[in-house]
Parts: structure tokens; sequence; C-alpha cells
């Protein structure tokens, strides 16, 4: 029959075995920037905001609470980060304010992203608390993908329509040159 002394030996024992020691810190950490992590991975629906650091983004950018996506509630600190990837990601053409949200959002979730990588990194966490932060920092960095994935194509989209275009006011002139020499 085990002693008192035993048993609480046993549980602080456990105890430890369910936080996360340095190299299981460092696999983490190192696996959220594997190529293929998020692969699988959907964005969360929503996601807290920190007030303050958005207020200071909007300060330095200029923007007023107008500029805000419908998406994002202000008064609860949470955005609708499904729904906006979705009503951007099937808009046909993006309005320069929407590329601003779009840009202003990275800059937010690269923001989060670091701070729970950080937390990762040196905060004591046991086991499913990592877990937990781990997942939600994989949504994270799917979301930013995303995001910039959809800004990319929506640019890539714009530069084929000016080079096509171009090509099409070039052919006009050889045209129109052609037809002066025809003619004279």
């Amino acid at each position: 029959m085990p002693s008192e002394r035993q048993e609480i030996v046993n549980e602080s024992s456990e105890d430890l075995s369910c936080y996360l020691s340095d190299d299981e810190r460092r696999r983490l950490v190192a696996s959220l920037h594997d190529t293929l992590t998020w692969i699988g991975v959907q964005p969360p629906d929503e996601i807290e905001i920190n007030m303050a650091i958005l207020r200071k983004e909007m300060a330095q950018l200029d923007l007023s609470e107008k500029d805000l996506p419908p998406e994002l509630h202000q008064d609860k600190g949470i955005l609708d980060l499904r729904n906006l990837i979705w009503r951007l990601v099937n808009a046909k053409e993006l309005s320069e304010r929407e590329e601003n949200e779009i840009k202003e959002l990275i800059k937010i979730l690269r923001t989060k992203e670091h701070q729970e990588e950080e937390m990762l990194k040196g905060a004591k966490l046991t086991c499913q608390q990592a877990k937990h932060l781990y997942r939600e920092t994989e949504e994270i960095i799917r979301s930013l993908i995303d995001l910039k994935d959809n800004l990319g194509k929506k640019r890539a989209v714009e530069y084929g329509k000016d080079k096509v275009i171009e090509k099409k006011v070039d052919e006009i002139k050889r045209w129109n040159d052609y037809i002066e020499q025809i003619q004279k």
C-alpha cells in the first residue's frame, strides 16, 4: 500500500509530465512553419482582436471606424474571420477599401500569430493547452495564407487585364499604321 508521501510524489510527477518539455516546445514551434502543416486546416470562425492594437493600427493608417469591415464587432472585440474571408474571396473585384482591409487584417493576424508563437515558446503550458494554442495558431496561419493568396490573385487578374488591354491597343495601332501605308 503506497504511503501518503508516495501518492504526493506520484501526483506531482504526473503534473510535471503533463507540461511541455523544452524539446517538445521546439518541435511544436518548428512544425508550425512546415510547408504542409496548414493543409486541411480551416480558418477560425471568430478570433478575438486586441482593441488597443487595432486602434494603434487604425491611427497609423489613418482609418476611421467606418473603414472597418462589418464582420468586426468592436464592442465584443471579435472578428467573424471566416465570413470576412468568404466575402473577400468571392468578391469579383476588390475595391481599394477592401484591399486595405485585407492588408490591415494581415497585420493584425500576423501580430496574433507571433503572440501565440511566443506563448508556445515560453509559457508554462500543459500538453492540452499547447495543443489548443497550436491549433489556433495553425488556423491563423491558414487565414493569413488565404488572405495573401486572395490579394495576390486579385492583383494578378488586374495585371493580366492591363496586359490584355495593352496588347489590344498595340494591335490597333499596328493595324492603323498598316492601313495608312496601304492608302499611300
